[in-house]
């Protein structure tokens, strides 16, 4: 049984976390606020890769970077932020990447996507529906706190630059402990049992589809 490819292990609870976050409080109502804030976890999450492997992004590379794309459900949400964790690692030169970089990026990420339909992708995408049912209660319970509390106040028009930082030690905080870093292990676990030839197959789509077209915006 294939292996999820090891430069992957590292991030790969912090962005399972974060996935099972942003599909919680999506579902918070209305739907406009669900959307932000599942929108919120996702930029911090990018945020953090890029800090991780030492690559600026502008504002607008961050929004590109984190953008759902068609298929917003659990296992592709955790697909892109694997495949741009795989970008930031070892397919970028430079040090930053601008919109239309990132933009480039995220075509590829998508291409990929739509290219992997086999047995493995669907095992995995089970594994990962199934992990975050069993997280929904109290991963739900986390978002109705920060819908209604610190990540609704610091998305407020007036606020500063900053908040950029404090969203992004919120969302660290809650993946890192409580129930919802339990589910971020107990959906490791479920892709350890079907294997990693999905992410296998994500990452060498990905990468024929990123050489077939020059990224711009390195720096």
């Amino acid at each position: 049984m294939s292996a999820t490819p090891a430069h992957l292990l590292g991030q790969r609870r912090t962005l399972l976390a974060s996935t099972l976050l942003a599909s919680a409080v999506g579902r918070i109502p209305p739907a406009r606020l669900g959307r932000l804030l599942a929108t919120t976890v996702r930029q911090s999450a990018v945020r953090r890769l890029a800090r991780a492997h030492r690559v600026d992004l502008d504002a607008d590379a961050v929004r590109e970077l984190a953008t759902a794309g068609p298929g917003a459900r659990t296992a592709k949400d955790f697909a892109r932020a694997t495949l741009v964790d795989h970008y930031l690692q070892r397919r970028h030169e430079g040090a930053a990447l601008d919109e239309a970089g990132a933009r480039a990026v995220r075509e590829a990420i998508e291409g990929a996507l739509l290219s992997t339909h086999g047995l493995a992708a669907r095992m995995a995408g089970r594994a990962l529906t199934h992990a975050a049912r069993g997280a929904a209660q109290s991963s739900l319970r986390l978002a109705d706190r920060l819908g209604a509390g610190a990540l609704v106040r610091l998305l407020a028009p007036e606020k500063s630059a900053m908040d950029a930082e404090s969203i992004d030690d919120l969302v660290a905080a809650q993946s890192e402990k409580g129930p919802l870093a339990r589910a971020a292990r107990a959906a490791a676990d479920e892709l350890d049992a079907v294997g990693g030839a999905w992410i296998e197959d994500l990452v060498t789509a990905f990468d024929t589809r990123l050489a077939a077209g020059a990224v711009r915006g390195r720096r």
